[in-house]
């Protein structure tokens, strides 16, 4: 067995105002950190302030967007997931918690 802890991150993937992820996040969390062979991490997208359903062309094929119509300026779509990337890629398991 591997004595190393493994690293779970709970994303909370939704942006909506009144949205009843964050209860729902909260209390994984509370039950799985319960576990002392487990770290959990609470990430929740609304904390980038990511330009989320308003590229023209979807971050997942690799484009510059020229302009957002929320932002109405150049923007590169790939640094922002590339935060998000940072934030959960040293992490062995993500569970997403979003709405259905």
């Amino acid at each position: 067995m591997n004595d190393e802890m493994l690293n779970i991150a709970l994303i909370l993937g939704s942006t909506r105002p009144g949205r009843n992820g964050e209860v729902v996040n909260e209390w994984v969390y509370e039950i799985a950190k319960r576990r002392s062979d487990t770290n959990f991490e609470l990430v929740d997208i609304k904390d980038f302030n990511l330009p989320l359903l308003d590229e023209p062309i979807p971050p997942s094929m690799g484009h510059i967007v020229k302009n957002t119509p929320r932002l109405g300026r150049p923007q590169e779509t790939r640094p922002m997931g590339a935060r998000i990337e940072s934030r959960i890629s040293l992490r062995d398991v993500s569970i997403n918690i979003r709405p259905q």
